[in-house]
């Protein structure tokens, strides 16, 4: 009988702990596109240039890495879109 009334209480417990993981959104670095492929919000950019500038540090000699970053801080000074969207 204790366990009738405990069992709805842990399941209940268990997702509201585990469900925000399920959903939390992971940013990963991403190629940056040039903007006549694909335009992204300004916050996107900055998120993706810090990201890229770690890369860099990490492996200087990686040519992709260098691109993104370029590319990334270079549409987050010139974005289309303001910062505050």
């Amino acid at each position: 009988m204790y366990s009738q009334k405990i069992f709805p209480l842990l399941f209940l417990l268990a997702i509201f702990l585990f469900v925000p993981v399920l959903f939390a959104q992971k940013v990963n670095s991403q190629t940056v596109r040039r903007l006549i492929y694909e335009v992204k919000p300004n916050e996107w950019y900055l998120t993706q240039a810090e990201f890229w500038q770690k890369e860099t540090q990490k492996n200087p000699k990686n040519p992709i890495a260098w691109r993104n970053y370029y590319l990334a801080v270079r549409y987050a000074t010139h974005s289309i879109y303001p910062a505050s969207l």
